[in-house]
Parts: C-alpha cells; sequence; structure tokens
C-alpha cells in the first residue's frame, strides 16, 4: 500500500488563496477581475495628485489645524488657535487629519484619503450589482463610476463631497441587504451610516431617506407590524449617531468653543436649517455669497434641464439618460415579481436615490455647484450596471433588445452633444463616438434572434455551461411535504413545494426563484438531464455566477455556476426563454457589447483623463477640458484672470448684467495666464452668448490681474480683481487669489513667510486676515494658526470689533494681512448692504457692464440691494444680509497700526501703532 504524506498549506496561504480566487462557486476570472477593477481606479485616481497641491486650502487647512489640536479636531476648527470653524460639521476633515498627524502636512497626506474613498465606494457597488445581478454588471457600474468626470474631480479633492457619496452607496447597500431577509441589523446599520452622513454635510444627507424607508416598508419580507418597528430603530439610531456631536456642540459653553462658521448667531442648528439647510433650497441664505438675480442667477438656471444644461452636463450626464432609461426598463422587466423581490428593490432603491437627489439639485434656488452632483454618480453607475445586465439576459426577447439597442445609440448621441459643446476638445471624438454607438447599437438589436422551439437550448440559457443537469441540483435544505421530484436530480432528492397557481402550458414542475419569495417560479424542462452543451452568449452575466444561496438565483441552481436560469424565471415572469444560437452570432453579439461599452465611456473616459491631468485648486472647481461646465464664481482648475470682452446691454447675447459676446474662450483650465473665467467658444457656459471670460484668451487679470494686486496667475490661481477691458473686469482689488481670496487663497512668498513666523510662538494667532480662503493659504505657508476674520465669506460675524481689539490687546495676534475680502456689495448705492469700504463695485461700460455700485445701476449692473439685484440679473452682493464686522475691523487696522510691506503683499504689525 503506497502512502502519501499530508500537505496541508498555513492558514495565512489559505487565506490569500481566498483573497485572490474568492468563493469556489464563483468563476475563475470573477474575483481577479475585481480586485483588478479597484486596483486601475485606485491607481488612476492617484494619478497626477499632486498637481493639485493642497486643492481646497480651506478644508486642508482644516485638516492641518485638527492634526495639531484635539479641540481643532473635535470642532473642525479653521485653525489650531479655534477661533472659528468651517461651514460643515467635522466628519469629513478626520480622515485628513489623522493622515496629517501620522504622516505630516502634504498634498498626498490630504488627498489619498479621498482617493481611497473612490475605491471604498467601487467595492460597495460593485458588490450591490453582483450579489442580484451578475459579476459582470458589477464591473461595469465600477468602470461607470470611475469614469464619470465629477467623481475623478472630487474623489482627488478635499471638498466633503467624496466622504458623502461613499456613505450613501454604503447606506443603499444596507438597505438591500437589510429587505432580502427583513434583519435589523442591516437596517439599523442604515441609519448608523446616515447618522454618520449627517456629520459630513447635514440635510443633503437626507435626500435619499423617503425612497428607502418607502422601500423596505413596502417590499422587506416581514410583518407589518415588524417592519414599522425597525424603521423607527433605525431612525433612533441615526439620530443617536448623528446627533450626539451636535449635542455637544450646543450645550459646550460658547466662550470655550471656536464659532460655528457659516452661521450669524454661532448655533450649529442655525447653520443645519438655514445657511446649509433650507436656505439651498429656497435661496434665503444669510450670509451667503448670494443669489444672481434673474432667471438662474449666478448658480444657473434651475429646472427639469439642470442636469443636462452646458454649466452641469458635461460634469454628470454621460450616463444619465441611459441610467433613466434603464431605470425604466428595469421596473418593466420586474413588473410581476414578488412583492418582496429583490432585484425590483434595487431597481427602487437605487432609482428613488438618483431621483430624489437629481430633483433637488435641479430646483434647488441657492448656493449650487457643479461638483455637488458627484453625489449622483454611485446611483448612476449602479442603474447602469444593473440595467444592462437585466435587459442582456431578456435579449431572446424582442423589446428588451430593442431597448438596449436604442439606450446604446441614446448615450452615444448624448456624447456627441456634451462634447460638441468644447468644439475646440479633440473634435474627432464625438464622431467616432456616434458611429461606435451607432454600430454597437446596430449589432446588439440585430443579434439574439430566438431558436426554434424545440431545439437544444430553449428554456434554459446556458444550463449546460454550469455541467448540464448539475446546474439544476435541488436545494439542500429539507424537502416540502409532497413536494415532486426534481427532474435529472439524484435519487430521491425532492424540491420545494410547487407555487400557487396552474403553470403554463407544457411546462414542468415549478420551483420557487427565491427562498422566502413565494409566487416566483422558475420552468424547469423535462429535457433538461439530456440538455447537450450549450456555450453561455456571455460568460459571467448569469445570476447564478453571483448569488448567495437563497438571493437571485432559482431554487435548485446551483449558485455559482456558470449558466444561468432564463430570464424570465429569474425576474418572476412565466414561459421559457430562448437563446441566441450559432457561434459567429454569438460573437458578433459579444462583439456589439464592447463596441457599445467603448462608444458609450470614450467621452467621459476623455474628460476623466483631462481631468487627472490638470491641477484643481479653490472653491469651486469643475471637471473637463478648459470651458466645460462654467458657472458662477470661477470652476475648472486654477484660472487665469478676469476679464471681460465687452458686456451687452439686456436682450443683446443673453441675461442682462454680465453676458459676454466672446464667450468662453482663453487659457484657464491648466492655469494659462491669460486665461478667462472659462473656456471654450459661443458661450454655453455662465450666460447664453458668452459670460465673464475674455474673448480670444482673455485679456488683463491673467499675469495676476491689472489694478486688483492679484498676486497669482502665472502660477495658475485665479488673477487679481482688475481689469480695464471693454467688459469690465472688477474694479478695487483686495490682492490675494481669486475674488481678493474668497474663492482661492494667497500665494505666499517666502519673505512673507519669514516675516509670520518671526517669534510665531509667542502668539495665540501670528496672523489674521478676512476670509477663511485667504487665512488658510498664510496659515498652510506657514504651519501656524491664522485667524479667519468673517469665516468663509468675511461675513460671519466673528470675531467681533471689542473681541479683535482685546485680543490684540492680550499680543495674541501679530500680524494683520491686508486685503482679503469683506462682504462685498458696495459701499453704498441703493440701499445696498455695506461692504469692504474700498471696494468699488463693478466697472463697466455703456455696452451693458456694471457700472458698480456707487454709480448705480443705470446700464443694467448690480444695484448693491440686499440681494445684490440687477436690473436684468446682474451679479449679486456678497453678503446677502451678512455681517460687515470685517469692513469695521480692516478700517480700524489700517487706522491705528504700523504698515509693513513685503514684496507684493502688505501687513499691519499689530504690536506697533503707526
Amino acid at each position: 500500500m503506497t502512502t502519501y504524506p499530508l500537505i496541508l498549506r498555513p492558514p495565512g496561504a489559505r487565506r490569500l488563496a481566498l483573497l485572490w480566487r474568492g468563493r469556489a462557486e464563483d468563476a475563475a476570472w470573477v474575483r481577479p477581475a475585481f480586485l483588478a477593477s479597484l486596483l486601475a481606479t485606485g491607481l488612476l485616481y492617484l494619478w497626477n495628485l499632486s498637481a493639485s497641491g493642497y486643492a481646497n486650502s480651506f478644508y486642508a487647512a482644516a485638516a492641518q489645524a485638527g492634526s495639531q489640536s484635539w479641540k481643532a479636531f473635535f470642532f473642525g476648527s479653521l485653525d489650531a488657535g479655534n477661533s472659528i470653524t468651517v461651514d460643515k460639521p467635522p466628519a469629513a476633515l478626520w480622515p485628513m487629519a489623522l493622515s496629517v498627524r501620522i504622516f505630516g502636512l502634504g498634498s498626498w497626506q490630504v488627498l489619498v484619503p479621498e482617493v481611497l474613498m473612490a475605491v471604498a465606494t467601487a467595492a460597495v457597488l460593485y458588490a450591490a450589482v453582483r450579489r442580484r445581478f451578475s459579476p459582470a454588471g458589477g464591473l461595469i457600474a465600477v468602470g461607470a463610476f470611475a469614469l464619470t468626470p465629477v467623481a475623478a474631480l472630487m474623489f482627488r479633492f478635499d471638498n466633503p463631497d467624496a466622504l458623502l457619496a461613499l456613505l450613501m452607496t454604503v447606506t443603499v447597500y444596507c438597505v438591500l441587504r437589510a429587505v432580502e431577509h427583513g434583519r435589523t441589523k442591516w437596517l439599523v446599520a442604515a441609519g448608523a451610516v446616515v447618522g454618520l452622513a449627517f456629520l459630513v454635510k447635514t440635510l443633503q444627507a437626507f435626500l435619499i431617506l423617503p425612497p428607502l424607508a418607502v422601500l423596505y416598508a413596502v417590499c422587506a419580507p416581514v410583518r407589518p407590524v415588524r417592519r414599522l418597528w425597525q424603521l423607527l430603530s433605525a431612525t433612533a439610531v441615526m439620530v443617536v449617531a448623528g446627533g450626539w456631536w451636535v449635542a455637544i456642540v450646543e450645550l459646550w459653553p460658547a466662550s470655550s468653543r471656536p464659532y460655528i462658521g457659516g452661521s450669524q448667531h454661532n448655533s450649529f442648528l442655525e447653520l443645519t436649517f438655514g445657511y446649509n439647510g433650507f436656505g439651498r433650497i429656497n435661496g434665503d441664505e444669510t450670509g451667503s455669497v448670494g443669489g444672481g438675480g434673474g432667471a438662474g442667477g449666478r448658480w444657473g438656471d434651475s429646472g427639469l434641464g439642470r442636469m443636462f444644461n452646458a454649466e452641469v452636463g458635461s460634469q454628470i450626464s454621460w450616463l444619465l439618460p441611459a441610467a433613466l432609461i434603464l431605470l425604466v426598463a428595469g421596473l418593466l422587466v420586474t413588473r410581476r415579481a414578488a412583492r418582496t423581490d429583490t432585484a425590483r428593490a434595487a431597481f427602487v432603491a437605487w432609482g428613488g436615490a438618483l431621483l430624489m437627489t437629481a430633483g433637488v439639485f435641479s430646483f434647488m434656488a441657492g448656493i449650487f455647484h457643479q461638483y455637488y452632483t458627484v453625489a449622483l454618480a454611485p446611483y448612476l453607475a449602479a442603474l447602469v450596471g444593473m440595467g444592462a445586465t437585466v435587459l442582456w439576459e431578456e435579449r431572446s426577447r424582442t423589446w428588451p433588445r430593442l431597448v438596449l439597442a436604442g439606450t446604446v445609440a441614446v448615450t452615444g448621441w448624448w456624447s456627441f452633444v456634451l462634447l460638441g459643446r468644447t468644439p475646440d476638445y479633440l473634435p474627432w471624438l464625438r464622431w467616432l463616438v456616434l458611429a461606435g454607438a451607432l454600430a454597437g447599437a446596430l449589432g446588439l438589436a440585430v443579434t439574439g434572434r430566438p431558436v426554434r422551439p424545440g431545439l437544444p437550448g430553449d428554456g434554459v440559457e446556458g444550463v449546460a455551461a454550469a455541467g448540464g443537469p448539475q446546474a439544476w441540483a435541488p436545494p439542500t435544505g429539507p424537502a416540502s411535504p409532497g413536494a415532486p421530484p426534481v427532474p435529472g436530480a439524484a435519487p430521491g432528492a425532492r424540491g420545494v413545494e410547487p407555487a400557487a397557481g396552474p403553470a403554463a402550458p407544457g411546462a414542468a414542475a415549478a420551483v420557487p426563484q427565491q427562498v422566502g419569495q413565494p409566487g416566483a417560479v422558475s420552468q424547469v424542462p423535462p429535457q433538461v438531464p439530456a440538455m447537450p452543451p450549450v456555450p453561455p452568449a456571455m460568460p459571467g452575466v448569469a445570476v447564478s455566477d453571483v448569488a448567495a444561496p437563497g438571493v437571485g438565483a432559482p431554487a435548485g441552481v446551483a449558485p455559482g455556476g456558470a449558466g444561468a436560469a432564463s430570464g424570465a424565471a429569474r425576474y418572476g415572469r412565466g414561459g421559457a426563454g430562448r437563446v441566441l444560437a450559432g457561434r459567429t452570432a454569438r460573437r458578433v453579439a459579444l462583439g456589439a457589447v464592447g463596441v457599445s461599452l467603448a462608444a458609450s465611456l470614450a467621452g467621459p473616459f476623455a474628460y476623466t483623463l483631462t481631468t487627472l491631468n490638470t491641477g484643481h485648486g479653490g472653491a469651486i472647481v469643475t471637471a473637463g477640458p478648459p470651458g466645460a461646465g462654467m458657472m458662477g464664481f470661477g470652476g475648472g482648475g486654477r484660472h487665469g484672470g478676469w476679464t471681460g470682452a465687452g458686456g451687452t446691454a439686456q436682450g443683446a447675447g443673453g441675461r442682462a448684467g454680465f453676458p459676454g459676446a466672446g464667450g468662453q474662450a482663453g487659457g484657464g483650465q491648466g492655469g494659462a495666464p491669460g486665461g478667462g473665467w472659462g473656456q471654450g467658444r459661443g458661450g454655453g457656459a455662465v450666460f447664453p452668448g458668452g459670460g465673464f471670460p475674455g474673448g480670444a484668451g482673455g485679456t488683463q487679470g491673467g499675469a495676476g490681474g491689472a489694478h486688483g494686486g492679484g498676486t497669482a496667475g502665472q502660477g495658475g490661481r485665479l488673477g487679481g480683481m482688475g481689469g480695464d477691458t471693454a467688459g469690465g473686469g472688477m474694479r478695487g482689488g483686495m490682492g490675494g487669489g481669486g475674488m481678493g481670496g474668497l474663492l482661492d487663497g494667497a500665494k505666499v512668498s517666502d519673505q512673507a513667510k519669514s516675516l509670520l513666523r518671526r517669534d510665531a510662538g509667542s502668539y495665540t494667532w501670528p496672523a489674521a486676515a478676512v476670509g477663511s480662503q485667504n487665512a488658510a493659504s498664510y496659515q498652510l505657508a506657514t504651519g501656524d494658526p491664522v485667524m479667519a476674520i468673517g469665516g468663509f465669506n468675511g461675513s460671519d460675524p466673528s470675531p467681533t470689533l471689542a473681541q479683535f481689539k482685546k485680543y490684540v490687546a492680550d499680543g495674541r495676534i501679530h500680524y494683520f494681512v491686508a486685503g482679503g475680502m469683506g462682504p462685498m456689495g458696495g459701499a453704498g448705492g441703493a440701499g445696498g448692504a455695506e461692504g469692504f469700504p474700498r471696494w468699488g463695485g463693478f466697472q463697466g461700460t455703456a455696452r451693458g457692464g456694471s457700472q458698480g455700485t456707487a454709480q448705480g445701476a443705470a446700464q443694467g449692473g448690480p444695484e448693491g440691494t440686499r440681494q445684490g439685484g440687477a436690473r436684468g440679473g446682474g451679479m449679486s452682493g456678497f453678503s446677502q444680509g451678512g455681517s460687515r464686522i470685517s469692513s469695521e475691523i480692516s478700517s480700524w487696522v489700517e487706522a491705528t497700526f504700523k504698515k509693513v510691506t513685503v514684496g507684493d503683499a502688505t501687513f499691519y504689525d499689530l504690536t506697533q501703532k503707526a
């Protein structure tokens, strides 16, 4: 007798093999493909990451402060001296602050946590789609998400939106897991995640709650009373998870904590329900940068078309038409499924989240930035992956096949439209995309013809690919009493109780589609055991590759087999499905799938690559090439100057106020000198017919600004506020970066750093500056706390003049940084809120440029009213009813203390009287 040694792999090796290979029932390619998709997403988003520097210096400075002070970490303070917080809860700052505390301050230390959030979002998306549909659908969802331009922008940026998108994705996943079996733990987990998301971006976290709550209340496979109890439990957990921090902040003595940035009365609840809450919906945001007059104002046109317009469309809408079509198609395919069907629940969950969030974004009248739409990216991607899988599996029927083909054609057409909005950007690409989409759609439409009834393969798709009859092995649980034997099963094996109701004519014994889902049936033809091998039309698309036992796979189908039951059975529809016969036809079908995917993703992929190759900084950014999605203040990357090529009066080239004749041309998003506020040609961003940007390349302001004294331009930041061109740049000028430090911070010279670092350890704040962006730039440059007077907009009443005088008298502040930006709105005018005393308003020309607040609004420009209203929709004042304390502090400092000039920067030494 020959004996062989027993070789056991160590536990670590087994775990590694399991990680690489996945579950035993998975096809060999599934787990490696999944890991490769995550690796590709991570590497793609890490590419050229440091080009953006600290990205948004506002949040980077807060992360730095949190790395230096645990008190600043807890409250989300902008500086380690804890003078004022950012205008959001602190949860999004915590990962960055921990990274900086561990690895030190740097671009990668700040931004890599955001990239890891992208990888985590992709993993959750894959898990959600794969679980109920297929690995291929999960991979499509990952690709659609990773190649969405605004996702490539914001998951490499330090705004809170990346973490919010991740948490919202996890929430939907948890709710869908709860719907499967009615387990309380998953619903409670969803509540906890939403509570954490509230600490990221307050009420935006609640947008998806209505559709998810209704979904569980209707579809959960438990009794109604238990559903209600579970929903109440999840709500309680959500309140605790999000409310503990709020309670501490509100109960903490205001005198010993930082001021709540963005509020007018040092209250987080006011910030939550006002500036960051309902004010975003109705536009009443006291202390904000205000809304524009006229239709849409500075934040663009609101309405049903907002997600598709020239300002927003190129950021998010590449696959939005496809997602909407596939959502409707998925609901139609599953319309006859049981109430508890998890496939339909998935479409309702992801579709409801998409429609609810997009609807609010479309109609909100307050502050809206294009990058907010990153919240939609996971929902879109999931719907595309699920819908494509369902229609592919149903392609033996005419209407699903034609809808799938039509979806590809519509996606190609919409990409053609979006690419046409930047005609100088790869002009050949849109034609290639259109041709590829039409070819792919044609291929999908003409393939997938059903074979004649009775031929091998008719009825159950790809069963033999799982090993023939073995794929139809009976369930391992106890057999139902009286259940009939399963054809082709082992002797004595029996199925589960057949569904009630008459069987379809000629159908064999029916078994439930899913455990716990009565009424969903799978037709098992008697001839299955003798069926010859039929290769699957699209390997890996089958549901049975994916689902765990009882989740998505027909009862009696071995989970993980390479084949699948027909789509008719899978989605609760009676009747046997039919499959495509013939190797050539299958190759054509797979080729059509490849061409369709390539054509659908080529446009967003190109925009994503451009986004990755471009540095982005400041408060307002957009993805894609120059000219894509310009709106409001700034956008894109780091820009040149702020000049116009000639405004027009009302009715002559767009809305009154600022529409320009030249539209969006210039150097722009890569930081080229001379760039206007957007690029492209012929308008379409900001205003119809043009906007703030200069005509052919912009004029003054690009290399630092004309009168404004802007310090950037050549370095790529928004130039100063000056400009002498006919269109009217901004007059006055506060130095610093864009909009005087509102949109982006100042460029700090080495001499200025040396000055501020001198004896810095002797002061709580070595410097103070108006506006958070301005202060953040100096703080990041020196590594020392810098007080942000007035918060982000310079309009918060913190500190008061009396408090500031006391800080100076106590020797807690050394220098005051001249410039910055107080609440803009002019120094007078027709009843306007007083702004920074030196602000001269908008200087334009008689052709429609704004004449400035002090000169009235005879030419259609801003009138200086509280709302900043312009006759015909000119630009509003920055402070919408906000404080003017920053102006008072600036005036007092200038009149009292000695001026110190270092290069282009001016400071006031608060230890030396003038």
